[in-house]
């Protein structure tokens, strides 16, 4: 071999060696950024994604090939790259909550509201030490809220409403001491309200309604000086309420209706000069009205009917100048109205029947110049109508029944034209004396023309739709709850709701009002009308219980709603086999998951609505299908609805 053949030979072995190694680092390059792509955040967000049943399109962004997540949808991060916000509400998200998320150590702000999320709140969240927001109402969450919890320090608003969470609530939760709102309504949870929960000093809103709580409310709820809004209705609650209340005396919003609260309502809450409402009705009080309460000047909602009450009407109350409902329906009171009655200018509603009240109505009431609605039934009031009430404009409904009252019928009744209902039946009237009591005059006519006229649909934007649907769940509510014994309408549909100028909606029975035959009491409950009800809003079990129930009514309403929603009419042509809004309803929502919101609502509605007003769509379409539940006891009660349908101005 020759010399050159040996050197170009080593050169060749050279060169090959050289290239080999460019190879080797080039795809150790490539290695090295493959496994330094994608932080430990970004890794723990897609974990979530994938854990999904339904990914919505809000996360389409959300790639494992990305760098970083800081610019996924709905991910915020700090200046040094970690995830501090995971905000995906309304997005169509169905599925677990995925454990990983409790790996993001710098998460701030978690809120995944409005979506279909279900299974259990993973305890893991309690390592995100960092977290001051915790929203994860309105999904279908199941089981116990997580002990965990109780070590996020900084929590600041821990939102779980409207889920379906079941256990007690953790003693652990006192630990935040951070925390200013908790709101954990509309669930199944059950067991008293743990003390140390009490002891938060900086905790100003305070909802657990609408569960299956029991126990006392107990005076270490007076500890809580920075309370303003105090929800704890629709319980199972016992005992008195405790006169340490009195110390809230930054408390705006006093909620305890429907549990099963006795003694009275303590001289002490007229130390609380912020309240706006008071809500006590339908617990098992006693006692008198506080004359305290006359110093809340800002009071607007004054409401305990249906209890056990009893005394006089304190002359201190008529200086609750700012009262624009009063309802002491249902109850033991007795004596005559002061005419200082005169001075609660701003009242709109005022309910006082099945009480033992007495003498004449009051001349003074014709001051009350905005008043709606005049209840004063069932008492045993004389005399005669006050003829200035014939001159209050703003009048909607009138009951005057089973009193003792005489004379003429004032003529100028007549001629309110935004008057609807009026029953003075069981009096000694000289109806005779009288020309037409009643003047139908709803300038908006019913519901179903505004709804399918298509020169009138577009007067029914999203704001106007949900303010006739509040409207018709308070009349259901007042029938269903208020009247004793309760009506149950069985008839009602677009075409028996009445609009007037303002669109407010007026329950009727067959589309007109009229005067009602005097009949004797004794035959009150063979007179009633019976109304079977229109084809597509009759409630299945009309063809096999035995007795009808308020659950028809409600089954109706959720129809109803669902034509507010969708724009369309319970049986329509375009269901195919579905043959009823109700079961196309439910089949769009399996078929198409997260998109199904698009095909369902109104399109009219939709090309209009704000992102907040669609939000409220979504809470109103899930209160609809709770309505139209195929087992009556699975469908919520009217009250049920009329707090649910409230809630959607706080969405």
């Amino acid at each position: 071999m020759t010399e050159y053949s040996v050197t170009f030979s080593s050169l060749a072995h050279h060169i090959s060696c050289k290239i080999f190694f460019v190879i080797v680092a080039v795809l150790c390059v490539f290695c090295s950024h493959g496994t330094e792509g994608l932080s430990a955040d970004g890794l723990a967000l897609l974990d979530f994604k994938n854990g999904l049943e339904s990914q919505g399109t809000a996360l389409g962004n959300w790639r494992a090939s990305d760098a970083s997540p800081c610019n996924w949808e709905g991910v915020g991060c700090s200046q040094s790259g970690l995830v501090t916000s995971m905000v995906v509400a309304n997005a169509g998200l169905a599925g677990p909550i995925s454990p990983s998320l409790g790996k993001l150590e710098e998460l701030q702000n978690l809120n995944l509201t409005q979506n279909m999320l279900s299974g259990s709140i993973p305890p893991e969240l309690g390592n995100c030490s960092n977290l001051t927001t915790l929203v994860l109402d309105n999904n279908q969450l199941t089981n116990s809220i997580p002990a965990t919890l109780g070590k996020l320090q900084a929590l600041q608003f821990l939102v779980l409403s409207t889920n379906e969470l079941t256990g007690e609530i953790p003693a652990e939760l006192a630990n935040c001491t951070s925390l200013q709102s908790l709101f954990i309504s509309s669930n199944q949870l059950h067991g008293s309200v743990p003390r140390g929960i009490y002891n938060i000093s900086n905790l100003r809103q305070l909802l657990v309604y609408s569960n299956n709580l029991t126990g006392d409310i107990t005076e270490e709820l007076g500890n809580i000086s920075t309370l303003n809004l105090l929800m704890i209705s629709s319980n199972k609650l016992t005992g008195s309420i405790p006169v340490e209340l009195g110390n809230l005396t930054s408390l705006t919003y006093f909620h305890i209706y429907q549990n099963e609260l006795t003694g009275h309502l303590p001289e002490e809450l007229g130390n609380l000069h912020n309240l706006v409402e008071i809500l006590a009705y339908s617990n098992n009080l006693t006692g008198t009205i506080p004359a305290s309460l006359g110093a809340l000047t800002g009071l607007t909602t004054f409401d305990v009917h249906n209890n056990s009450m009893s005394g006089t009407i304190p002359t201190q109350l008529f200086n609750c100048v700012s009262l624009m409902t009063l309802d002491l329906s249902g109850n033991e009171f007795r004596g005559q109205i002061s005419p200082q009655i005169g001075q609660l200018t701003n009242l709109t509603f005022l309910a006082l029947f099945t009480n033992q009240f007495w003498g004449p109505i009051p001349e003074q009431i014709e001051d009350l110049t905005f008043l709606q609605k005049l209840f004063m039934g069932i008492n045993n009031f004389s005399g005669s109508i006050p003829m200035g009430l014939a001159n209050l404009p703003n009048l909607l409904g009138i009951s005057l029944s089973s009193n003792q009252l005489s004379g003429p019928l004032p003529s100028k009744l007549g001629m309110l034209s935004n008057l609807t209902s009026l029953d003075v039946t069981y009096n000694s009237f000289n109806v005779g004396e009288t020309g037409l009591l009643l003047y139908d005059y709803i300038p908006n006519g019913d519901l179903f023309q505004a709804l399918y006229n298509e020169d009138r649909w577009r007067f029914l934007d999203w704001d106007t739709r949900l303010k006739i649907a509040e409207g018709i769940a308070h009349g259901l509510a007042y029938l269903h709850h208020d009247c004793v014994p309760p009506i149950i309408h069985r008839d009602i549909k677009p075409s028996n709701v009445l609009l007037d100028a303002n669109f407010e909606a007026h329950i009727a029975d067959f589309g007109i009002a009229k005067v009602m035959a005097l009949k004797p009491k004794e035959d009150y409950a063979s007179s009633t009308s019976i109304v079977e009800g229109t084809y597509g809003y009759i409630a299945p079990e009309f063809g096999y219980a035995p007795q009808v129930t308020p659950k028809v009514d409600i089954y109706s309403f959720g129809v109803l709603l669902l034509e507010l929603l969708t724009g369309k009419r319970p049986v329509d042509p375009s269901f195919g086999d579905s043959h009823h809004i109700t079961s196309w309803v439910l089949s769009i929502i399996r078929q198409n998951g997260p998109t199904a919101n698009d095909e369902l609502l109104d399109s009219r509605l939709l090309s209009m609505a704000t992102e907040l007003q669609k939000i409220q769509m979504i809470h109103v379409l899930k209160v609809a299908i709770s309505c139209t539940k195929c087992a009556p006891l699975e469908r919520l009660t009217m009250a049920e609805v009329v707090e649910a349908l409230r809630i959607t101005q706080f969405l």
